[in-house]
């Protein structure tokens, strides 16, 4: 199934990484995946078309807004 993610490029801004990378975890979760593999697999596929991702020091976690850093 197509997400965000397939929108992407290298060149895409970081919001609107960060921000197909939380839909692609809500279209997963909402595929009965847990919090931990949707977050993973997500970035993994997000990672494969923009390269690596800073998520900072502190993570990111799911809010019922999306993603938010912590």
């Amino acid at each position: 199934m197509p997400t965000a993610i397939d929108n992407l490029s290298k060149d895409s801004p970081y919001a609107d990484i960060m921000a197909a990378i939380s839909q692609c975890i809500q279209q997963e979760i909402d595929n009965g995946r847990s919090q931990e593999q949707a977050t993973a697999i997500c970035y993994s596929m997000a990672e494969k078309i923009v390269g690596p991702i800073s998520r900072g020091s502190k993570g990111v976690r799911l809010t019922s807004s999306g993603m938010e850093e912590i």
